[in-house]
């Protein structure tokens, strides 16, 4: 049976939807989210932005789900026009607390997806017959 390898700390599922940020120094911006985890996501975007840079991001996943969450950049990878950024949440207050539990359901049930996928074409690949 296919096991998945989680190298990582956190489980992280790879998500596309828009992602929108405003940092305090007044930039706005939309990117598209690469992966999400408990503790952060990943996303790509034009809009030059700092590494340490504090972020509101605003989001959705799953059907109806919004979030709307603090977060720092921790690191930035590009140097053209797109930019590859990962941000770390951070839990401000309640309201934060309770999104993130919503975001561990709705990331646990996404990741048993992913992973069926991938075990469904993974065993379709061992039960395929040789080419000739």
């Amino acid at each position: 049976m296919y096991q998945p390898l989680e190298r990582r700390r956190f489980i992280r599922v790879l998500v596309e939807s828009p992602v929108s940020f405003a940092a305090p120094d007044g930039t706005l911006g939309v990117g598209e989210m690469v992966n999400l985890s408990i503790r952060g996501l990943s996303f790509v975007a034009k809009e030059r932005i700092e590494v340490s840079s504090s972020l509101r991001l605003s989001f959705s996943v799953g059907r109806e789900m919004t979030f709307e969450l603090g977060g720092k950049v921790r690191h930035c990878i590009g140097k053209s026009v797109w930019k590859y950024y990962g941000v770390q949440f951070s839990i401000m207050d309640y309201k934060e607390l309770k999104q993130h539990i919503q975001l561990n359901d709705f990331i646990m049930l996404a990741r048993r997806r992913q992973d069926d996928w991938f075990e469904n074409r993974y065993r379709k690949r061992r039960l395929a017959p040789p080419k000739a």
